[in-house]
């Protein structure tokens, strides 16, 4: 059952439809509690769905429960730029760098970041 669910989120999403994924991925958590599958899931679902301050909150949580999982955390840092917590972003980043020193993706973004912030402040 959990497995059918899980196979029908991820078929929801991959035919562009986050809203129907965030839809069973809820019912399946409120089923099952807090798994970090799930949570994980979830998280991506209400990114592409466009909740991204529900998503936030979502990630946080997966990233304590799955902390070597550094796409979470690098989805989490562009949660946090997207919703304009520009500092946020950086510390997740900044973290990325300090376990995985070649993490290009991370550096890219944390470079944007910083450019991103003094273009704001000289407006």
């Amino acid at each position: 059952e959990t497995e059918i669910s899980i196979n029908r989120a991820e078929q929801a999403l991959e035919n562009g439809a986050p809203e129907e994924a965030v839809r069973i991925l809820r019912k399946l958590m409120h089923d099952q509690g807090k798994d970090a599958e799930i949570m994980a899931l979830l998280g991506e679902a209400l990114v592409e769905a466009g909740h991204l301050e529900e998503a936030s909150k979502v990630l946080e949580d997966v990233v304590k429960q799955l902390p070597e999982e550094l796409d979470l955390q690098f989805e989490l840092g562009d949660v946090y730029f997207e919703l304009g917590h520009p500092e946020k972003a950086c510390a997740v980043y900044e973290a990325l760098l300090v376990n995985e020193p070649g993490q290009t993706d991370a550096r890219v973004s944390l470079g944007l970041v910083h450019y991103h912030q003094e273009r704001m402040e000289e407006a």
